[in-house]
């Protein structure tokens, strides 16, 4: 059996006894850990303004489901090739001093979006405005991992991940209320906000830098391979439960507000019930950063994604707000803890991290879009609320899956 694998619990625990990492700082943490936490948050309540007040426009535009559907996969489609692209060549160019240009590329393209007078008039924006992005995350996501002690390292992400799901929630309520009046509004508030993030991030960016660098790796956690070893089997299992999780999101949040409306459901009720799903993710990622040792259990990830499927059915029979509420706090719940372990063991114990967390998010993008996009045509086809039975059946494959591999794993030889 290999490291770190317990065979005699394989539907229960992969569980191994990492070393305590230590860490020599050169300096301390300080409030620029807590800045950036700030940035994250903003930035994000920017994107789940600018995302709701999208599909809002869209349908403003004239745009079907297919075609709302096509918006809404253009921008994965085009994130998962950035990425990709710049998490790659992160190994040879440090993005991290230049962080504010792709928020001034977003902001204006945001500004320009807002003059569309037809749906496909928003699609080069978008491209433009998610491929410069494509080069933020990653490298934003890496800095964030490291802040701090690699000890330290699940809570530091479940406090990154609160503060952008937290953000996101209060952008979709906001992008609501803001869409009653003119659905360009999200817009032009979310390309406010970048620019003043951008402006901020600019003149702090070498602080964080600073610090990160203050963080070096002790040889006790350089010599950790059982650990990393485990980390790597895990990281499939997080990107297949991920993939599925990812795809419903971007599903959901895309083609939400045309059944909404088509439900007699006001604008802002709309964005209330997608902020459900960020409350519920957001609530998630405090129980993980709570939760010692989750980071090596395997078993929540499939109950949660499990859990996830039976909200998409329920959304796939419901009739009333409070069904769907329910059914995307599951799938929020659900988020946190694929998102947040597939970013935990994409960086622990990693020199590029970069390139991992590039991986991580072309993953996550690369499911929505197909989410939007195969749901769009779905919806067009067979109705508007078939798309979350499909939803449910890729969850309920996806953990499946994961019980095959882990079964598969559990039922190697032990090497001599």
């Amino acid at each position: 059996m290999e490291p770190g694998l317990d065979s005699r619990r394989p539907f229960d625990k992969l569980r191994m006894s990492p070393a305590p990492a230590r860490a020599t700082p050169s300096g301390g943490e300080g409030p620029q850990s807590r800045d950036i936490l700030l940035i994250s948050f903003f930035l994000n309540a920017a994107i789940g303004l600018v995302w709701v007040g999208i599909a809002f426009l869209g349908i403003e535009l004239g745009a079907d489901a297919l075609e709302l559907g096509i918006i809404g996969s253009a921008a994965p489609l085009t994130y998962v090739v950035s990425t990709t692209l710049f998490g790659q060549m992160s190994r040879r160019f440090d993005a991290r001093p230049f962080l504010w240009f792709p928020l001034l590329v977003y902001a204006a393209s945001l500004l320009v979006m807002g003059r569309a007078s037809q749906w496909w008039h928003m699609l080069p924006p978008i491209v433009i405005s998610v491929g410069g992005m494509g080069m933020f995350w990653p490298a934003f996501m890496a800095l964030v991992a490291e802040l701090g002690p690699a000890q330290h390292l699940a809570k530091q992400l479940s406090a990154y991940n609160f503060s952008w799901c937290a953000g996101i929630a209060v952008g979709n309520a906001v992008a609501g209320v803001l869409s009653q009046a003119d659905p360009r509004l999200p817009l032009y508030a979310g390309a406010a906000i970048y620019i003043i993030c951008a402006a901020v991030l600019g003149s702090r960016v070498r602080e964080y830098m600073a610090l990160a660098s203050g963080w070096q790796p002790s040889e006790e956690q350089d010599s950790d391979h059982s650990s990393q070893a485990a980390s790597r089997r895990l990281l499939a299992l997080a990107w297949i439960g991920a993939f599925a999780v990812a795809f419903a999101m971007g599903m959901a949040r895309m083609l939400f507000p045309l059944l909404g409306l088509r439900m007699d459901l006001a604008r802002s009720q709309v964005g209330f019930l997608l902020s459900a799903i960020s409350v519920a993710q957001a609530a998630g990622f405090l129980a993980l950063g709570a939760w010692e040792g989750w980071q090596w259990t395997v078993l929540p990830l499939a109950v949660l994604e499990a859990l996830a499927c039976a909200g998409m059915v329920l959304a796939w029979r419901g009739q009333a707000s409070l069904d769907f509420a329910v059914a995307f706090s599951f799938l929020g719940l659900a988020g946190a803890i694929t998102y947040t372990a597939g970013y935990f063991y994409g960086v622990y114990g990693q020199a590029h991290k970069t390139v991992r967390t590039g991986l991580h998010e072309a993953i996550n993008s690369g499911a929505g879009l197909l989410g939007p996009l195969l749901g769009g045509a779905m919806a067009k086809a067979y109705g508007l609320r078939t798309p979350y039975l499909m939803a449910a059946a890729l969850l309920a494959a996806a953990v499946i899956l994961q019980l095959g591999v882990l079964t598969v794993v559990h039922s190697r030889p032990r090497m001599a």
